[in-house]
């Protein structure tokens, strides 16, 4: 199940969440080792050969699969499955995850929307 919600999550990140998967490339370190595990996720690609390479790898690679790993949540998947993926990510001290940078926008649009409070005693009054 873990390994669906992974598939949906990196298909809306690399098609509607394009900035946020760029600047993770960007942080990204590491290459590739070809071990196949991120291609046998739900469902084993069938551009996997027997040995377990990639036909396509230097030619012509969704951008799914050339995007990956995304993110860290991307790379402990590879470890659920008994693999160590060959990238790692480098910290930035202004990386927040998605879900993070929306929760504060909502937040903050929330406080602006507030009314602001009526006076509740004669000295919040401003008298002439």
């Amino acid at each position: 199940m873990i390994h669906l919600m992974g598939k949906f999550r990196r298909f809306y990140l690399v098609y509607f969440r394009e900035g946020y998967v760029k600047r993770q490339l960007a942080l990204r370190k590491g290459e590739c080792h070809q071990c196949a595990r991120c291609c046998s996720f739900v469902f084993v690609c069938p551009m996997l050969t027997r040995q377990g390479l990639c036909r396509i790898y230097n030619k012509c690679r969704l951008e799914m699969c050339k995007g990956f790993p995304i993110d860290q949540r991307d790379i402990d998947e590879v470890a659920l499955c008994g693999g160590t993926c060959g990238y790692r990510f480098e910290k930035h001290p202004f990386h927040y995850p998605p879900s993070h940078s929306i929760q504060a926008n909502v937040s903050k649009r929330r406080e602006d929307l507030q009314p602001e409070p009526l006076a509740t005693s004669s000295d919040d009054l401003i008298t002439p």
